[in-house]
């Protein structure tokens, strides 16, 4: 059953996976909310449960500006994991709405922009 209680927004940013402080792997960040993350990764050694951090950079920004979040494995799909954003990091949920306020504006404008007449 779904229990989602905020709004997921296409993302697809690339990210890399940090495991105890270390990069174990890619990924790519498929859609996100405030408190989560849909993450395709091919990595098979992320588990229920685990922490991790994801370091990414927004599109549109310096490549020496980094992002970082810390996360937890909430489940694991064929194509990668479902995390939930600490939500005690207020770095990290400062970062998240960001990005997902971000994204949010740049589809309405999309969307906007696809309407008959526009």
């Amino acid at each position: 059953m779904e229990r989602r209680h905020h709004l997921r927004v296409p993302i697809d940013i690339e990210t890399l996976i940090y495991c105890s402080g270390l990069p174990v792997a890619t990924g790519l960040i498929r859609n996100a909310s405030r408190f989560g993350v849909l993450l395709e990764t091919e990595c098979q050694e992320l588990h229920r449960h685990q922490p991790v951090q994801l370091e990414f950079r927004r599109s549109g920004e310096s490549t020496d500006i980094r992002h970082r979040v810390t996360a937890h494995v909430l489940r694991r799909t064929i194509v990668g994991v479902g995390l939930e954003i600490d939500d005690a990091d207020s770095v990290s949920t400062l970062v998240m709405a960001s990005l997902v306020d971000a994204h949010t504006v740049t589809a309405l404008e999309q969307a906007t922009d696809d309407e008959p007449g526009a």
